[in-house]
């Protein structure tokens, strides 16, 4: 019951059926199982998981006094339960993250939590509870929390830094889940296998705002709501008040999700927002956009069948950066665009994100609806836009893009550039400032354009170049733990607190887990200073009650090693803080790492493959803030859906991929810290050479923000025959470190491909600066860039664009 099988969704087809539209009770689900009787058959009952027979496993709602009934009102004992969490994990908090200055909200010290579960039952709840900033909630055979209040809350998250939430459903209320993270940078959020049911708005939602802290006498990140806690621990709500919005400066993972009758599914106003593998279902008339985003954003996996009425002005979909594998239906005679995005001119703003915009392979009941098209575009037109087999779900005639501002001339075009008004940053030229790709979508897809944006129409990336790439995303699904035998770390003398036997006791825990078939290893969520590195038995899944933290005590050691020519692991739930070669992979097999933190590893991750055969290691909503994130000698290493910080106190790549590796980078939000030219700090002594990838085999970038506010780094450093494909990028390029180049290569017969790319300008003279440098004829595939007059480009039509590349 703690580790249910996830949902599996069939992505080749969707029926809306009686199981699909109506509430499952708990034998239905069929995400939910029991799990085997091999598995401590004793666990759950009298209540057992939390007292102290088993030091590791979770705590229990009902050890805080719930009933979960469904008669008897459950408030006070829950909110008991996170109070308990959010005074536990303030008293044990180790690290801190992203010191970036003096900028308010930016950077929290981070730690150990509990994980609080709620056995199978139905829980009431009568006022909003509000959780902190580090928390996991699970449940068993998707426990139910409801309200029969329609207008209320149920889960609010108070400068939020660390949550998972799993196998629970929701129903009722007007918000489900509602966070705010203070605009703690790395902030992460995972939503995984819940059900979400009848919230009367989003089910989901994330706000932050601006305003003046007149204690403080400063601006700064503010929340939507004033909590006031009564003395004995209950807290009240009421609206706060702000100057203007502002995006959480957080991940947030939603997957395997299931939406019914909710009036939206998620609103999520954060940098990284994933969702994937997720249905939407409503019999409801659509008021709300089902799902709504930010540029960053990636939606992908998806159903949606959703009640769209006569005159929807809204979408499926609003806001999102890339989406993919979408099938987006109507359950009645009227349609809706797949996406709108709403988005002032630059003009109008001032500082902005350049969009570039990714939709392919999906389908989309979009005629009959007021805009009749795929994309709509009611304000500022996107910089990049690539649309690549999508199709109208019955077949009707749809425009691709409608936009309802129509230029009329340059200057109409040049409002939608970069920052307005900053005399440092050029603007390109007309014909560079945009670009659109249409390939391959349906017949019945119109991509005729405005008259004065047919200029911009593009060739997409040669086919047989793309598909010498693997695969972009993750390969590696969840482990069913239900065949899992469970090794919990109680019953080898570790408990919740610290102890001179915790390395020789957790040695010894791992290496019975080796004589098993299929060991689940339950380490209690708190500390452990390791002074050498553990060994990993090569078939394991780790997972940490709640977060647990494993630190290299010394400094100078490891974490993890795991070696084998039959590796098969997971770790989840595992905050690395510190070492040298934090995890060391050696041998073949699959690793995966799932919600799991990485602070200040010198090399966060270190895989080496065993000579002729193939090592796999899957990365899926991870957090890294390290000088070096992985260093992948041989093997196939992929990072989806996650957060990379570049710590720059080395010189050198974030990533880097040795040995004719495999690298694919899919759904990244890459924030660099200050680097060596940050205006406020003249003397920073770090980072003066860092670049995001050292390639020396094959790398793949989809859908990668390189860089932030601060400023930008190299993209790629490319050596020897490696070979680079990039598409669905914003890369940074404000005081870049090193040359004033975003791509460099050493050997000439290397490949770039470059499609759909949007960059933030050049702060500082232009003269110096280059966007590559070290590429020959023939190699060089550009779709989509808008700085094109900054260097010689070979198109794929085999001609040759006359622009001089600009030499650092």
């Amino acid at each position: 019951p703690l580790w249910p099988p996830p949902l599996v969704i069939d992505q080749t087809k969707f029926q809306i059926n009686e199981s699909l539209t109506r509430p499952f009770a708990n034998s239905e689900r069929p995400f939910f199982k029991t799990m085997t009787t091999n598995l401590l058959p004793f666990l759950f009952s009298a209540g057992l998981l939390g007292a102290s027979l088993l030091t590791a496993s979770p705590l229990n709602v009902k050890d805080f006094g719930a009933i979960g009934d469904g008669v008897a009102d459950d408030t006070v004992a829950i909110q008991k339960a996170l109070n308990y969490i959010e005074a536990d994990s303030k008293a044990n908090r180790i690290v801190y993250v992203n010191d970036y200055g003096n900028i308010p909200g930016w950077g929290i010290f981070d730690g150990p939590s509990r994980e609080l579960f709620f056995p199978a039952g139905r829980y009431k709840i009568s006022k909003t509870l509000v959780g902190g900033s580090s928390f996991t909630l699970s449940g068993e055979n998707g426990s139910v929390i409801f309200t029969e209040k329609s207008d209320l809350i149920l889960f609010y998250f108070e400068k939020f830094f660390r949550g998972s939430v799993r196998n629970l459903t929701f129903r009722g209320g007007k918000n489900h889940l509602y966070y705010w993270s203070a605009n703690q940078d790395t902030a992460s959020f995972v939503i995984e296998d819940c059900h979400f049911e009848n919230s009367s708005e989003y089910a989901l939602t994330s706000r932050s705002y601006f305003g003046y802290n007149e204690i403080k006498k400063r601006r700064e990140a503010m929340g939507p709501f004033i909590v006031t806690w009564s003395d004995d621990g209950i807290p009240t709500l009421a609206p706060g008040t702000w100057e203007s919005t502002f995006p959480n400066s957080s991940k947030c993972i939603i997957t395997r999700c299931f939406f019914n009758d909710c009036a939206g599914g998620s609103d999520i106003r954060a940098d990284g927002v994933f969702t994937s593998n997720c249905q939407f279902v409503s019999k409801i008339p659509q008021t709300l956009t089902p799902f709504i985003s930010t540029w960053t954003s990636a939606t992908y996996d998806c159903q949606i069948m959703a009640a769209i009425p006569q005159g929807f002005t809204g979408a499926f979909i609003s806001g999102c950066g890339m989406i993919s594998n979408i099938t987006a239906r109507s359950s009645t005679e009227y349609g809706a665009p797949l996406l709108i995005y709403s988005k002032p001119f630059r003009s109008q703003k001032g500082t902005s994100h350049p969009e570039c915009i990714i939709i392919e392979n999906s389908t989309v009941a979009a005629a009959n609806s007021p805009s009749n098209a795929i994309a709509h575009f009611p304000m500022a037109r996107p910089v990049q836009l690539t649309m690549r087999n999508n199709h109208e779900a019955n077949g009707h005639a749809v425009k691709a893009v409608k936009f309802d501002i129509i230029p009329q001339n340059d200057h109409d075009l040049l409002e939608d550039q970069f920052i307005h008004g900053n005399p440092n940053i050029p603007l390109p030229s007309v014909k560079d400032s945009h670009g659109y790709v249409f390939h391959e979508n349906g017949k019945e897809v119109d991509i005729t354009l405005p008259p004065k944006m047919m200029q911009f129409l593009k060739k997409d990336l040669p086919k047989d170049f793309v598909t010498t790439f693997p695969q972009k995303g993750s390969v590696l699904p969840p482990k069913d733990y239900s065949i899992f035998q469970l090794f919990d770390a109680g019953e080898y003398g570790i408990s919740h607190k610290a102890a001179d036997t915790d390395y020789d006791n957790l040695q010894k825990l791992f290496d019975a887990a080796g004589h098993a078939a299929n060991p689940l290893v339950l380490l209690p969520g708190r500390r452990f200073d390791l002074p050498n590195a553990l060994r990993i038995p090569e078939k394991c899944v780790i997972k940490g009650e709640g977060r647990t933290v494993l630190h290299a005590a010394n400094g100078n050691n490891g974490i993890l090693t795991v070696s084998g020519d039959a590796i098969s692991m997971e770790v989840r739930g595992v905050i690395f803080n510190g070492g040298t070669q934090t995890i060391s992979i050696l041998g073949a097999g699959e690793v995966r790492f799932d919600d799991c933190f990485f602070y200040d590893n010198r090399t966060a991750i270190l895989t080496r493959q065993s000579l002729g055969k193939k090592l796999v290691a899957d990365v899926f909503g991870c957090t890294f803030y390290s000088p070096v994130i992985v260093e992948n000698h041989a093997a196939v290493f992929r990072v989806t859906d996650s957060w990379i910080s570049l710590q720059a106190t080395l010189n050198g790549a974030g990533l880097r991929n040795m040995d004719d590796g495999t690298l694919i980078a899919t759904n990244i939000c890459g924030v660099p810290v200050i680097f060596g030219e940050w205006c406020d700090r003249p003397n920073w002594p770090y980072g003066k050479h860092v670049y995001w990838v050292e390639n020396h085999g094959t790398f793949r970038s989809s859908f990668f923000r390189y860089g932030a506010e601060f400023n930008g780094a190299p993209s790629v450093d490319n050596y020897g025959a490696g070979r680079v494909l990039i598409e669905g990028a914003f890369i940074a390029y404000w005081y870049p470190t090193g040359d004033h180049v975003l791509l460099r290569n050493e050997n000439s017969t290397a490949q770039f491909g470059i499609g759909s790319v949007s960059s933030f300008g050049i702060i500082g003279s232009p003269k110096n600066s280059a966007f590559c440098k070290g590429i020959a004829p023939n190699t060089f595939w550009v779709s989509n860039y808008p700085h094109l007059d900054k260097m010689t480009i070979f198109n794929p039509d085999g001609t040759q664009s006359l622009m001089q590349v600009r030499e650092p």
